[in-house]
């Protein structure tokens, strides 16, 4: 063990068209989204995207998080709700928040600088 503390869990949970994930990603746990992810049959058309007690620890699960993003973007209309600012800066930075794309951010959270 290193000494720091150990992270949240990431949790998902579908409600109809909503994903709500919860918990902490970071490089451990990005298997076990993405598995998780796997196992679900959301219904077809757009869905949306819970992240209000959601975090992401590292730069790898930024970068994980992004491409799941836009995975998930590839097949249907994804609305963002309550998205860490630094999912939203990394979606904005690759293009990914184009005017009438597939990737909608509706809030992102208020969170106090690191430091």
């Amino acid at each position: 063990m290193n000494g720091e503390p150990m992270s949240e869990p990431v949790t998902v949970m579908l409600e109809g068209h909503t994903l709500t994930l919860s918990g902490t990603l970071e490089r451990d746990t990005i298997a076990g989204l993405n598995l998780a992810l796997a196992r679900l049959s959301p219904p077809g058309g757009a869905i949306a995207v819970e992240l209000d007690a959601f975090e992401i620890a590292d730069g790898l699960a930024a970068v994980a998080m992004v491409n799941l993003i836009r995975h998930i973007a590839a097949t249907r209309h994804v609305t963002l709700c309550n998205a860490p600012q630094l999912l939203g800066h990394n979606l904005y930075r690759v293009g990914a928040l184009a005017a009438g794309g597939m990737i909608e951010l509706r809030a992102l959270r208020d969170e106090e600088p690191y430091g």
